[in-house]
């Protein structure tokens, strides 16, 4: 996926949700697994994540977990900010041409 609309639904429907010290979605997204969805450009939105590395996203009580329930019931979670690249690409260095 590249982006939010290629899931064939409303892109504000579509949410992630990352933390700073998660390798998955800091080191590996934009590589082996396409597009960071927590990324601005992916389109999508980004809700609020207190909690630490990849598997943190379901501790109990959490406000990480808390979102999640709140997506799944349609109900607002706490929005959190995208996610910057810190290397974004320079122009013309992605897409076939590159």
């Amino acid at each position: 996926m590249d982006h939010a609309k290629d899931l064939n639904m409303d892109p504000d429907r579509v949410w992630a949700g990352w933390a700073p010290d998660d390798i998955v979605s800091t080191d590996a997204s934009g590589k082996a697994l396409g597009e960071n969805p927590a990324e601005k450009e992916f389109g999508g939105k980004v809700f609020d994540v207190d909690t630490s590395g990849h598997g943190g996203y379901w501790d109990k009580g959490s406000e990480s977990l808390a979102n999640q329930g709140r997506i799944i019931a349609r109900m607002p979670p706490g929005e959190g900010k995208h996610r910057v690249h810190p290397h974004p690409h320079p122009p013309k260095t992605e897409g076939s041409d590159w």
